[in-house]
Parts: C-alpha cells; sequence; structure tokens
C-alpha cells in the first residue's frame, strides 16, 4: 500500500512537470527559455519528451506490477466469498454482528417459516433456510459479485496503463504538407524530424479555404484520397477536428499554404510607345525581351512579401546592363515605375496552388484506454454505490410462540442497510399471525 501511495504521488509530480514545461517544442525555444545549463539537464533527463521518457514508463510498469501483486494477494479470500453456490447460516457470523434486533410472535415456527422465507427471498433473492432443533436458521444475501468492483477498478488501470505504454512504444505523432495534386507515402515525425514511411500513400486531390471579411481563414477542406498497393481504396474530404482514419493512422486538417507558382503572366508596357506586351515567364527560364537586346527571369516568389501581398522577385537584363534583382507585386500593378527602366512590367496573373498541412498520429493503444475507461466506470459504480448484503435471521420456539433474532451486515454503505433491516423486521412482525408484541434486544 506505502509503495503504491509512492508510485501514485511520484506520477502526479511528474505529470504536473510536463504540463508547466511544455512538451516537444523546438530545441532553439527551450534553450532561449531555460538557459544552456538547464537545458542540458532538462535534455538529458527527457523532460521536453517526459511521456514517453524510459524512467516514466518504469514508473507505470511499476504500478501495474504493484496492482497486480496487491490484486492476487487478496483475490483468493475474495473468490472463495464470491464463488460459494450454496451460502450457509454461520453462528460464528451471526454472533459478531453488533447490531440485532429481537421480537416475539405468538405463532410457532413452522407456522412464520414459509411466511418469512417468502417474504425475505423476495427482497434478498438467495435465501437459504435450514432447520433447528427449535425452530429453523434463515441466510439471505444480495450482490455478492459487488466485492469483485474494486478489481474491475484494478484492471481498468492496468489496461490503461498498458494502453498508454503501446501508445508510447509503438505509436507515433507526425506531419506531412502534401501540395494539390501529389502523392505522399511518408510523413516526418514531430520529435525529430525524421522521415517515417507509412504502409500506403495519400494523394490531395484538391484544397479549399473560405474567408472573412478581414481576411482571416473562416474554414478549410482537404479531398484525400488513400491509395493502397497502386488502388484507390478511400476518398474523403476533412476539416478541422473531422480527420481521415484508415488503419490506425489518422490525418487531421491543421494548416495551409500557397507554392510558388511554376510561372507567371507578365505585363511589359513600353514606356515610350505605351505598347503592351505579354510574356509567359515560366520559374527559372530566361524570357528574350521583345528587341531581344536583354532577358527576364522570375527567381523567388513570396505569398507574402512585408504585407504587400504575393510578391515575385525578377532578374532583369536590359540593353547590355549587368543583370539587376527587383520586387514587383500582384497587388500593386504601378510598383515597378519607381524602377525607371525602358519597360514597365507588372504581374497580370499566376496559377495559384496551396498546399495542406496534415498532422498526423497513430496510437496503437487507443482502444485500449477506451475500453479501460468503460470498465472502470462500471467498477467505481459498482464499488461505491453497490454493497454485498447480508441478512442472517434465527427462529427459537418458546412458551407461546416464538422468539426471533435479525441481524444483517453490508461490506459497504452499512448504515443505509441497517435502516433497511429495520424495516424487514417490522414488516416480518406485522406478517406474523396474532402478533402480541416486540422488544428491542
Amino acid at each position: 500500500m506505502k509503495l503504491t501511495l509512492v508510485l501514485l504521488i511520484a506520477l502526479a509530480a511528474t505529470s504536473i512537470i510536463g504540463t508547466v514545461i511544455p512538451q516537444n517544442e523546438d530545441a532553439s525555444a527551450y534553450f532561449q527559455r531555460y538557459g544552456e545549463v538547464f537545458y542540458k539537464i532538462f535534455k538529458f533527463l527527457d523532460i521536453f519528451d517526459m511521456y514517453h521518457s524510459w524512467w516514466f514508463q518504469f514508473l507505470l510498469l511499476m504500478l501495474t506490477i504493484n496492482l497486480v501483486v496487491c490484486s492476487f494477494r487478496r483475490l483468493p479470500g475474495v473468490w472463495k466469498i464470491v464463488s460459494v453456490k450454496t451460502p450457509k447460516f454461520s453462528r460464528k457470523r451471526f454472533e459478531n454482528i453488533k447490531n440485532k434486533d429481537t421480537f416475539s410472535v405468538p405463532s410457532s415456527p413452522d407456522i412464520i417459516k414459509p411466511l418469512f422465507e417468502s417474504y425475505i427471498a423476495k427482497r434478498l433473492r438467495r435465501c437459504n433456510a435450514e432447520e433447528t432443533d427449535n425452530g429453523f436458521v434463515l441466510y439471505a444475501e444480495k450482490g455478492r459479485w459487488t466485492r469483485m468492483g474494486v478489481y474491475s477498478v484494478h484492471l481498468s488501470i492496468i489496461i490503461l496503463f498498458a494502453g498508454a505504454i503501446a501508445g508510447s512504444m509503438f505509436g507515433f505523432t507526425g506531419w506531412v504538407n502534401i501540395p494539390e495534386g501529389e502523392t505522399v507515402d511518408h510523413i516526418r515525425l514531430r520529435d525529430n524530424n525524421k522521415p517515417h514511411k507509412l504502409d500506403f500513400s495519400l494523394r490531395c486531390n484538391k484544397f479549399e479555404a473560405t474567408f472573412y471579411d478581414s481576411g482571416k481563414p473562416k474554414d478549410y477542406r482537404s479531398s484525400l484520397t488513400v491509395i493502397e498497393n497502386g488502388k484507390e481504396t478511400l476518398t474523403r474530404s476533412i476539416v478541422v477536428n473531422d480527420p481521415l482514419r484508415y488503419k490506425g493512422v489518422s490525418f487531421y486538417q491543421s494548416s495551409y499554404g500557397t507554392l510558388p507558382p511554376d510561372r507567371a503572366m507578365v505585363k511589359l508596357t513600353e514606356q515610350k510607345t505605351g505598347k503592351v506586351r505579354k510574356l509567359d515567364a515560366p520559374f527559372r527560364e530566361r524570357i528574350f525581351l521583345p528587341d531581344k537586346k536583354g532577358y527576364l527571369e522570375l527567381v523567388q516568389f513570396v505569398s507574402n512579401f512585408r504585407n504587400l501581398g504575393p510578391g515575385f522577385q525578377m532578374r532583369l537584363s536590359d540593353d547590355g546592363k549587368p543583370p539587376a534583382l527587383f520586387w514587383l507585386f500582384e497587388k500593386f500593378p504601378t510598383f515597378d515605375q519607381m524602377r525607371k527602366g525602358r519597360y514597365l512590367f507588372s504581374i497580370e496573373s499566376y496559377p495559384e496552388r496551396h498546399y495542406t498541412g496534415l498532422q498526423v498520429t497513430a496510437d496503437p493503444g487507443v482502444w485500449y484506454v477506451y475500453s479501460a475507461c468503460m470498465l472502470l466506470i462500471v467498477g467505481i459504480i459498482v464499488t461505491f454505490f453497490m454493497s454485498h448484503n447480508r441478512l442472517f435471521l434465527e427462529v427459537v420456539r418458546n412458551k407461546g410462540g416464538s422468539r426471533v433474532v435479525i441481524g444483517g451486515a453490508a461490506n459497504r454503505n452499512r448504515l443505509a442497510f441497517e435502516e433497511k433491516v429495520k424495516k424487514m423486521r417490522d414488516d416480518l412482525l406485522s406478517l406474523s399471525p396474532y402478533t402480541k408484541g416486540k422488544e428491542r434486544g
């Protein structure tokens, strides 16, 4: 028992540490927050990924073993009580009951026996009457199986720990970005950023996003297809908090972004003549100017350059001059006027492409945890709200009738059962023919 308390306190204390110190963040953030010395200490102790550390799993394993040992140590005695097929009246237990009531009835034991036995059997279900030299004894009980409730709680905790250990050892958490129309078969693990191959492939068919007037995202969704052995096995659209699940792996919609376009349509205006032309500029390919005296090249794309919107960095070689870099912005078509060159450039259009950002989790112990929670609820209800009730009754023949002694015991909720026994005593007294009186014994 003392070891159990020590282990529970240790788990509670370390869980508090794991809550106070954020888990699985970037190493630079920990280094900046705690400094070099504490960073090295915490890293050595696996504090930054505490719930997957060997010592936390060791604590769970020790508590599991302790629960198993404690349960098996007490189980034989409890099982001996639970497994009795035909319980009998025990004189020793009857004498040890503290609260007993005594009353007298003018009827003989032969007359009241069937009445008492029928009444008690309806309320406590299991009822066994035995003849004695001067009358009879009766033993009844209800809820014998409830003594196993505490073992249901123990078993649920063991299953819960087993699920947690299984998830920690064999599960993973990671992320993946999938461009529209592309397929991936691996992800990046969250804790070390290493690639992790999946048993199947995942394709992003389409990504859609809607926005508020302020520009903030209102809703975004991804259409995903699972491909296994070259065949499409599942297609589903996901949104935030509505993941796609396949073979124990869950894909959650977590983010999105804009991909660099593979080309842009550039509008070219001659400053002297005002003549306008359009150039199709593929990414990283040189496009000659109309007079063949230079070239234009799209070299970089930024989705939101200094809050000016989509920005395109261009390289221009014009009329024998050295190549120079400058920026064009879709939202500001006259931005290039400040350059004061022979030509005025602006972005006419470009194909927009997005990628969907998915959080990926796999936890083989999750169903163990769900089962354990259900079993735990059942065990708590049985343990705290139900009890094993036992009733002892002895009827002895005396002058002019019978003397009745009634007593009861319960392993829990004793006060409630004592009131129930008093009610049964009054009912039995009124049930007896020609009742003259009663006395408290």
